[in-house]
């Protein structure tokens, strides 16, 4: 009699589930989390007093307005162009400048996120065969009360 009865051989995938959603729900409450946290290193506040005294006339700064536009300042030079004609523009600066290829980013208060990081990449992406043209990136801050993006 014990032969006629046949043995149960499915495996209880009750726990299995239960497990499985569990790591999910951990999973889907934690990426949102961990998706907000944008490193970003903010330099210090200078004082009055510890300003550099090396203000030579040769910096590259670009400055991206509301309407579209950029400017690119060299020095006192200063021209306006488009998103497009931005790395034709920046490239001769650059290329000219033997050490310390800094480049200043400037943004009006107001301007979208997106159109701000389009530029920085504009800019991250300026190539010399295998070596970027751009050491360093710097991005200028101001209190709301200092004037906006502007040549004056």
């Amino acid at each position: 009699m014990s032969q006629s009865r046949s043995r149960k051989s499915d495996i209880n995938v009750t726990p299995l589930v239960d497990v499985v959603f569990t790591l999910l729900i951990i999973f889907l409450v934690t990426m949102p989390i961990l998706m907000r946290n944008i490193s970003l290193e903010i330099p210090p506040e200078l004082d009055d007093d510890e300003v550099p005294a090396d203000q030579s006339g040769d910096t590259v700064t670009v400055c991206a307005r509301l309407d579209g536009t950029i400017v690119v300042a060299e020095g006192t030079a200063e021209q306006s162009v488009n998103l497009s004609e931005l790395p034709q523009t920046i490239r001769p600066m650059l290329e000219a400048k033997t050490t310390d290829r800094v480049v200043f980013v400037d943004f009006e208060n107001s301007l979208p996120y997106g159109d701000a990081v389009r530029v920085m990449d504009r800019l991250k992406g300026l190539r010399d065969g295998e070596d970027t043209l751009i050491d360093q990136l710097a991005v200028l801050t101001r209190d709301d009360a200092q004037m906006d993006c502007t040549s004056g």
